[in-house]
């Protein structure tokens, strides 16, 4: 997720209308806030980044001790730690080539779902030991394809004035979903295990993030 972000700021822009972009120099909170309440592209992804990083981080976080509670051991993690990292750079080379031939937003909202089903398949109780890495990765590799399309669309609402100041704020929203399950898991540990809590995120992350996921794909900027 982070890297995204990284690549995002490194992509070069097209300038519109041919004019230069203009620094970004004496632009505050005010004229960004505005910028993003006059933007309803700019806002849902700023609550599926909210959302996303709510359900997912403390997955990452977790996946290890996840896999450890259903008798799988730390080579069993390594191994598809390895797996997920090389299915998700070799998915890279292909995502242009593939969404160059679909409908974007259709193909999106699909991987988003599929995301979500995959992440619940996971967490579930129910769920074959050995089915679990293999959802783990595809999990992964869902968003891989689907987060080129969300921040190209992210990246033509953002005005080339103000876009690495959107991208902060873009990133102090992974922080506060992060914190907000913090909080979440510190009122249900005492009640619920981590692989409860978690769901109980996915839930809830999951009906503010598809939403914002159709919003996303049928706005334009």
């Amino acid at each position: 997720m982070v890297l995204t972000l990284v690549v995002v700021v490194c992509i070069p822009e097209m300038r519109r209308g041919g004019t230069a972009a203009t620094p970004e120099r004496g632009i505050g909170p005010k004229m960004i806030g505005a910028a993003i309440a006059c933007s309803g592209v700019l806002r849902s992804a700023f609550i599926m980044d909210c959302s996303q990083a709510f359900a997912f981080v403390a997955l990452e976080d977790f996946f290890s001790l996840l896999l450890a509670g259903r008798g799988m051991n730390a080579v069993a993690s390594g191994v598809t730690i390895a797996v997920q990292l090389l299915a998700s750079a070799s998915i890279g080379f292909i995502v242009p080539s593939v969404i160059a031939r679909v409908d974007k937003g259709r193909f999106a909202r699909i991987c988003g779902i599929i995301r979500l089903v995959l992440t619940a398949l996971f967490l579930i109780p129910l769920t074959p030991v050995n089915l679990l890495p293999v959802f783990y990765v595809l999990q992964t590799v869902a968003y891989s394809l689907f987060a080129p399309i969300k921040y190209s669309i992210f990246q033509n609402a953002a005005d080339s004035s103000m876009r690495c100041s959107l991208i902060s704020v873009q990133s102090q929203m992974v922080a506060a979903g992060a914190v907000l399950f913090y909080l979440l898991n510190a009122v249900l540990s005492s009640v619920a295990g981590i692989r409860v809590v978690l769901l109980v995120a996915l839930g809830i992350s999951s009906l503010v993030y598809i939403p914002a996921l159709f919003r996303l794909t049928s706005q334009r900027p």
